[in-house]
């Protein structure tokens, strides 16, 4: 009867080593399984990250691209004012020339 007991309580132990070394399996099975839903967790975090910041960086370099041609521009037009500068010192000069002249010619007359 000792013996019977026995049995049936190694039977048991045995039986309950079972189920703990399954568990312990099912466990760490879990525990991988966690560990790559992270993973995509964090690769989809990445990318739609990534996903978003693609139209701020597309808007960024659009807006380099238009400060690069304001610039063009802003040169351009100082080489046009500059040139317009020029033409209106020459023009006075040039009206300054022509008075001169006209006063020397009607000294001229006069005389």
């Amino acid at each position: 009867s000792l013996q019977m007991a026995l049995e049936d309580a190694l039977t048991k132990v045995v039986s309950v080593r079972a189920d703990l070394k399954k568990a312990w399996t099912d466990l760490n099975g879990a525990k991988e399984a966690l560990a790559e839903e992270e993973q995509r967790a964090e690769k989809a975090q990445l990318a739609f990250a990534d996903e978003r910041e693609k139209p701020m960086k597309a808007h960024a370099e659009e807006l380099q691209y238009v400060r690069m041609e304001l610039q063009k521009e802003k040169a351009q037009c100082v080489k046009e004012r500059e040139k317009i500068l020029e033409a209106e010192q020459s023009h006075a000069t040039a009206i300054k020339d022509l008075k001169r002249a006209h006063a020397t010619e009607l000294n001229d007359i006069g005389e």
